[in-house]
């Protein structure tokens, strides 16, 4: 978003959204007819009876480019009819209505006359349906459909077959869950696409995804296309072998029982930075598998038999390990200089969990442990003296006691930590 957004309509926005965004107060922004906004920024209230100020109406609509919503946590419409004014503006090439929720579930078909549009975002607005003209936006290169942020007792949003037509896209969000419509989403002719979230599977053919060669996000969230979605990865092509960034999600409240092979994905994405999987895994590739460049790695639900860690401390780049149900058996071990620069370390649900061994001159760049439901566990490694770099300590659903005070039998452990929280 340009730092050239000046013009502000009401109270100041959020500083989460506006970055570095100069901004001003409703009456001090002067302008001549010579003189028009080409983006404006506008703050609303929870209650919406206007989305245009007044004074921004006339002639505006000739010379607008970018128009971006800000507004409190909860922000509602009083009618969608209100969004004709902004369909006046046929210049517009950016228009942010996130979190901006209406009283009706489908976006009006005039949102296809905006066709000079280069980012749409309709993120959290709730909407459940998208008109077939929204296939006019050819000049798109960034699209956000996440229109619903949670489950709930009907959470698909119906999308015409229409993307495809938006040959310029460079970033695409999907809802989580797509609607029932006839037709299958082609998405094979997106061949500029960088970013594809929520890929749904069984709504699209999953061929498609051997055609977008230039992806370098891609998030998967339905665990029962995983083994079809794993078998178009192959060491052999150049499918996806750009990517940078690959989640296999679920968005149910159980890690998924399907069995993913890690090996195949790694060994085809040799750029990967960051690797988030969910669901079981039978055994680790081998270290020198792993993609060189690997910072971030997430395991959840992979409940291994045999201990991760003398395989994931040799990655030589990863700063960050998730792992909630990663590891099924009951002793661990970190070797003298594993995970050289690891910087946060989060272990979850580790349930059969007893004895957790760190050498000596282990994690020497650690800053951030967070042990969790680990209920087994009998106490922390004595070697975390060593690591000088932790700032950061958390500890939650663990029976076994840590006597923290200055005569604590644990203190000698983390005296040296700044932040240490426990609760059992």
């Amino acid at each position: 978003m340009s730092a050239s957004l000046t013009p502000i309509y009401g109270e100041a926005a959020p500083k989460s959204r506006t970055r570095d965004l100069p901004l001003m107060g409703e009456g001090t922004c002067h302008r001549t007819k010579c003189d028009l906004p080409k983006k404006l920024a506008v703050f609303l209230p929870s209650q919406v009876d206007n989305l245009i100020p007044s004074k921004y109406k006339e002639d505006s609509h000739l010379s607008l480019r970018s128009l971006v919503y800000f507004h409190a946590s909860k922000c509602r419409l009083v009618n969608w009819q209100l969004t004709r004014t902004i369909f006046e503006f046929k210049m517009l090439k950016v228009l942010d209505l996130e979190g901006v929720k209406g009283p009706y579930e489908k976006l009006p078909k005039d949102i296809g006359d905006l066709v000079q549009l280069q980012f749409l975002s309709l993120k959290k607005t709730h909407i459940q349906a998208l008109p077939s003209s929204i296939g006019n936006l050819i000049h798109l290169k960034t699209l956000n459909l996440q229109t619903i942020s949670k489950l709930s007792w009907d959470p698909t949003v119906q999308i015409p077959n229409v993307i495809w037509k938006m040959e310029r896209l460079r970033h695409l969000y999907l809802p989580k869950w797509c609607g029932n419509a006839v037709d299958k989403l082609q998405l094979g002719n997106l061949i500029n696409l960088q970013t594809l979230v929520n890929f749904p599977a069984n709504k699209c053919d999953v061929e498609d995804l051997r055609k977008l060669t230039n992806l370098r996000k891609l998030v998967l969230n339905d665990p029962k296309h995983f083994k079809s979605l794993v078998k178009i990865f192959s060491p052999q092509s150049r499918t996806l072998s750009c990517l940078e960034s690959l989640s296999l999600t679920s968005e149910t409240l159980s890690f998924p029982d399907e069995v993913v092979d890690v090996r195949q994905l790694i060994l085809s994405c040799r750029r990967l930075q960051k690797l988030h999987v969910e669901g079981r895994i039978e055994k680790l590739p081998e270290y020198h598998q792993f993609p060189p460049n690997l910072a971030k790695l997430t395991l959840w639900g992979s409940n291994l038999e045999e201990d991760p860690m003398p395989t994931l401390e040799r990655l030589p780049n990863l700063r960050i390990l998730s792992g909630w149900q990663m590891f099924a058996g009951k002793k661990m071990v970190c070797s003298n200089q594993g995970f050289p620069k690891l910087k946060s370390l989060l272990l979850r649900g580790f349930s059969n969990l007893e004895d957790w061994t760190m050498e000596e001159g282990a994690m020497p760049s650690l800053c951030r442990l967070e042990i969790s439901s680990c209920i087994k566990l009998k106490m922390i490694p004595d070697s975390l003296r060593f690591v000088k770099t932790l700032q950061e300590l958390e500890i939650y659903g663990c029976l076994f006691k840590v006597n923290m005070g200055s005569e604590g039998e644990d203190f000698y452990k983390v005296q040296h930590v700044p932040s240490v929280v426990i609760r059992n």
